[in-house]
């Protein structure tokens, strides 16, 4: 993952050459930034929905997931402060919201995903991370995910049989990310919105 963040450092400089820095934090330390919260990966469920009711809109705290409640304090209470770096990665995730990437355990046991977002004054141009090659594991969070949309009511998707069969093949250690050209080319023309 440090490879990609440096060549998505590099990238970022060249499309955007007026960039005086791209910073890096981690999704704790942003937290312990912006928040003053020491352990967001290990806050209990009702600490983050009493987090999200004091700092959010309102919302339907009762059915809201732990990734729920992440994303609604990173898009009303981090994303803002965000603006004020002319570029900023922010990695380690919480394993809830992994998706393909990859979960490690850190020094203080800590399990946390292998995602890096990208964001240029607040805008998030980019989501990348570490790609999980363990079929087993992943079977295992399509289930999951699947169990997940039903007690929500969600329509439920088959499997993705040929994906799993590939990372049973083998698939070497990677990571990617897909990033938002529209916006990076809306940002290198110095425009504010993408209909511009």
């Amino acid at each position: 993952l440090g490879d990609l963040m440096a060549e998505v450092a590099c990238l970022m400089k060249r499309i955007l050459p007026t960039l005086s820095s791209v910073e890096h934090k981690s999704y704790q330390q942003i937290y312990q930034q912006v928040m003053n919260i020491d352990h967001i990966h290990s806050v209990s469920d009702q600490a983050l929905r009493d987090l999200v009711a004091q700092h959010c809109p309102p919302c339907a705290l009762t059915d809201m997931s732990r990734s729920d409640g992440y994303d609604q304090l990173m898009t009303h209470v981090i994303e803002p402060h965000l603006r004020a770096y002319p570029c900023i990665m922010i990695d380690h995730y919480p394993a809830c919201q992994a998706a393909l990437a990859k979960i490690v355990q850190r020094p203080d046991g800590t399990r946390v995903a292998r995602r890096v977002e990208v964001y240029v004054h607040g805008i998030e141009c980019g989501n990348g991370f570490e790609e999980l090659t363990d079929p087993v594991e992943q079977r295992q969070r399509f289930v999951a995910d699947q169990q997940q949309r039903q007690r929500m009511g969600l329509p439920v998707y088959p499997m993705d049989e040929d994906f799993l069969e590939a990372l049973d093949r083998g698939l070497p250690a990677c990571s990617g990310i897909a990033m938002g050209i529209d916006r990076l080319w809306a940002l290198a023309m110095g425009q504010k919105q993408l209909d511009d």
